[in-house]
């Protein structure tokens, strides 16, 4: 089946740049958002680990909210899917990427600063 997948560098350190993602409603397991996450505009590498988890954060128009899990690259990008929750309504889908860190030493999150799709 035909993947559409909209590539974006996302910020972690600053507001993002408004970078719209359309999407068709109602599409399923067809469209998805890779990422590189960014630094006031430096890559940041995303190893693989098995302690490591990508879930993108939705916020719908309706005011539910719900995250959807990804995998983390061999090139140290993220991929996420615009799940098609996200695309049930018309409208904004407020979105935002984090990276958790589950090790037992504490879990740690990193998110990058909202974009909208």
């Amino acid at each position: 089946m035909i993947q559409i997948i909209k590539e974006l560098n996302i910020e972690v350190s600053k507001p993002n740049v408004f970078q719209a993602v359309v999407a068709k409603q109602y599409d399923m397991n067809t469209r998805f958002i890779k990422a590189t996450f960014v630094d006031y505009g430096k890559k940041i590498e995303i190893p693989q680990s098995d302690t490591l988890k990508v879930v993108i954060n939705a916020l719908r128009n309706d005011g539910l909210s719900k995250g959807f899990e990804g995998e983390i690259n061999d090139d140290g990008t993220v991929t996420v899917p615009l799940h098609s929750w996200m695309l049930e309504l018309v409208g904004t889908v407020v979105c935002d990427i984090s990276v958790i860190d589950t090790a037992e030493d504490g879990e740690k999150k990193l998110t990058t600063t909202s974009s909208t799709s």
